[in-house]
């Protein structure tokens, strides 16, 4: 039962294979230990620290998670607006010098 159980989680990291970055993940694995660490060691030593460290943890993950969803929210924005090369000229010289039989 557990192999089979095995062989469905690794066949659903292959279909998100092409999205992985495993810098990216490790560097957060890292970064998690080393928090983890100081936590469990301000706890067992500082108890104002430790929470005053859980809670900038915390706040900067919610920011971080807010400006990431923020800059998706601009993207789409931006992909909207965005005007496809070379749909005419933008100003009346542009078109003079692009078109001179209509000049006056």
């Amino acid at each position: 039962m557990a192999q089979s159980k095995d062989k469905k989680i690794l066949n659903m990291l292959k279909r998100h294979d092409e999205d992985m970055d495993s810098k990216l993940g490790i560097s957060i694995i890292n970064d998690f230990l080393q928090l983890s660490h100081i936590l469990e060691s301000l706890k067992e030593s500082d108890r104002k620290a430790f929470v005053a460290m859980y809670a900038l943890i915390e706040r900067n993950l919610e920011l971080e998670t807010i400006i990431a969803e923020r800059g998706k929210r601009i993207s789409k924005l931006q992909k909207g607006q965005l005007q496809p090369k070379d749909t005419g000229p933008k100003t009346i010289s542009t078109h003079a010098k692009r078109n001179p039989k209509h000049e006056n």
